[in-house]
């Protein structure tokens, strides 16, 4: 009797971004994100497939040259990500997608009566040590990235 491999075979690459490590279940979000759907690029959605390193994960991989995307909006959606930049189907520079100590502009406060939902003033948040939540600068919100994060209109 022939044994049949169970191993999954994706696809590389020619040009483009590889998302890789992506908490499972984000990768539409991600995928929103970016949009992803008004995209002509050919984009491979990978869920919830085994992973050796962390059990399960996520792939997004995005045909294309010059893709932009924001390392910043990325990490906050799903910390600890690796994004590589792919160029003749060679990975050419891989990122890790990790939190900065400290977020300016880029999201917004849920707490409705924080001053900078009502003033014209930067949202400046601080990381917690030790965890992946912020604090709030001016009303001391803390925001927890596991559970989402409000994207600034500017910025996103």
């Amino acid at each position: 009797m022939k044994t049949v491999s169970k191993e999954l075979k994706i696809k590389g690459i020619k040009n483009g971004i590889v998302i890789d490590h992506i908490k499972p279940g984000l990768c539409f979000k991600i995928f929103n994100h970016l949009k992803l759907e008004k995209s002509l690029n050919t984009v491979m959605v990978i869920s919830n497939i085994d992973s050796s390193s962390r059990g399960r994960k996520d792939i997004l991989k995005v045909e294309g040259e010059n893709i932009k995307v924001n390392y910043l909006e990325l990490a906050l959606i799903s910390p600890n990500s690796t994004l590589d930049i792919v160029k003749d189907e060679q990975i050419v520079e891989k990122i890790s997608l990790t939190l900065p100590d400290k977020i300016e502009g880029v999201i917004k406060c849920p707490n409705k009566r924080c001053i900078t939902n009502d003033e014209h003033c930067k949202n400046v948040f601080t990381k917690l040590q030790n965890k992946d939540s912020y604090t709030c600068k001016y009303c001391d919100r803390i925001i927890d990235v596991d559970k989402g994060v409000i994207f600034s209109e500017s910025e996103s």
